[in-house]
């Protein structure tokens, strides 16, 4: 057993200095080792059992803590470059299941058909049942295939549905901006990865001097996080700080109650703090994007249309325990600048907006069972009728629709 306690010893246990280690514990651990390196019905690798230990140990933690070998190790410092291999999919895990958040928009899993909600319960038919995070993520990098083949479990669909994706380099144009009825600047953020915050504001700038030379006037912005998986808090701290003047953004909760590491707005980032901003969320939008829209709730800088967000609001740290192995392990919560915990509860909109399909405006009449005036053939339009079908005409998302008019109404603000 000495190699047993010199592995315990390197992972750590040593480390608990005055703390007295339950012998009594080790001592379990040790004789089952024993047991079933002795009576096992195939000779096992002891390094095998020891990994073996180590993943169920973290599989009693919450869903984002996981073991890592040396090859998932590198591939979580790349993932938030921007481009990368794969299909496109942020995934999580609820209730021992693997779930897809979002697909990435314009990705292959995206034009494939994944939605945000679905179950993964195969990869390359390998069950996913049992697995934790870091083995999930593991089959979809395998190298050694071209397509990844998933069995999905579908809401309201009894059988299982199964898609065969080519993989490819997926490159993640993270903002798209534009002019929405020649006063609006509707700005999308599809993930918070490197220069998001930059490329953010040097396009609404854009917008707005293009608004400039036609003589039309700003009358808002909308910020779409909408399944918007997350990314790096940096950039959600350079997003905020577009909008807001000072003050908090986001402080994280550790184990210490009293240690704190807080972030606050900052003051070098160009502002537009007087426009007024609607923020779109869903039950897809998770992280740093549920970051961005409880600091704007909070100081009142503007309001969120929507859904209920994700809930994921904890803190990950990757840290390296030997050249062969590390930890992806939750070390904090984040907090909004009210102090509000994001984790399990999410960001609750001001003004909850339900998701149509693109056919919404047949949907809307369906509901209305009045025959009035403007159902009329060659009814004699007002001015606001004809206004509102110039605006609507362009626009196919229910959401941002209505967005628009909540701005056109001027209760963009929920300062008390």
């Amino acid at each position: 057993m000495k190699s047993f306690f010199c592995f315990l010893l390197m992972m750590g246990w040593s480390a608990l200095g005055a703390e007295k280690v339950d012998k009594e514990n080790l001592e379990l651990f040790s004789k089952v080792l024993h047991l079933v390196e002795k009576h096992y019905y195939t000779p096992l690798e002891r390094e095998q059992l020891l990994k073996g230990a180590l993943k169920g140990m973290m599989r009693t933690l919450d869903p984002h803590s996981s073991y890592l070998d040396k090859d998932l190790f590198v591939q979580l410092r790349n993932d938030t470059q921007g481009e990368f291999g794969g299909i496109g999919v942020e995934v999580s895990q609820k209730n021992g299941q693997t779930v897809i958040v979002t697909p990435i928009e314009d990705s292959p899993a995206a034009k494939a058909g994944i939605l945000a909600g679905d179950i993964i319960v195969e990869i390359n038919d390998q069950s996913c049942i049992g697995k934790n995070l870091a083995e999930v993520i593991k089959l979809f990098k395998q190298k050694n295939s071209k397509t990844i083949k998933l069995g999905i479990k579908r809401k309201n669909i009894t059988k299982k549905l199964d898609f065969r994706i080519k993989k490819g380099l997926v490159k993640v144009s993270a903002v798209k901006s534009k002019i929405l009825n020649e006063s609006y600047i509707y700005s999308r953020i599809t993930q918070f990865q490197r220069n998001v915050g930059r490329d953010l504001l040097r396009q609404i700038q854009n917008h707005k001097r293009e608004l400039e030379r036609k003589n039309k006037k700003l009358l808002g912005v909308i910020l779409d996080l909408r399944s918007n998986p997350g990314g790096l808090l940096e950039e959600a701290v350079n997003v905020s700080s577009i909008f807001l003047e000072g003050g908090v953004i986001v402080s994280t909760q550790t184990r210490d109650k009293a240690n704190r590491d807080v972030h606050y707005v900052k003051k070098s980032i160009r502002k537009d703090s007087e426009t007024p901003l609607a923020v779109l969320i869903n039950g897809a939008s998770a992280s740093a994007s549920e970051i961005v829209a409880g600091a704007i709730q909070d100081y009142g800088r503007g309001i969120i249309v929507g859904g209920r967000s994700f809930g994921k609001g904890s803190v990950q740290s990757v840290i390296k325990v030997s050249e062969n192995f590390g930890l992806k392990l939750t070390i904090a919560q984040y907090l909004t600048p009210k102090n509000r915990l994001i984790q399990a509860q999410g960001i609750i909109p001001d003004i909850e907006l339900e998701e149509l399909k693109p056919d919404w405006k047949k949907q809307v009449l369906k509901k209305d069972r009045y025959l009035r005036e403007s159902n009329l053939t060659n009814h004699l339009k007002g001015e606001k009728e004809l206004l509102e079908k110039q605006e609507s005409s362009t626009i196919d998302d229910f959401q941002i629709a209505q967005t628009i008019k909540i701005l056109q109404v001027g209760n963009w603000s929920n300062k008390k």
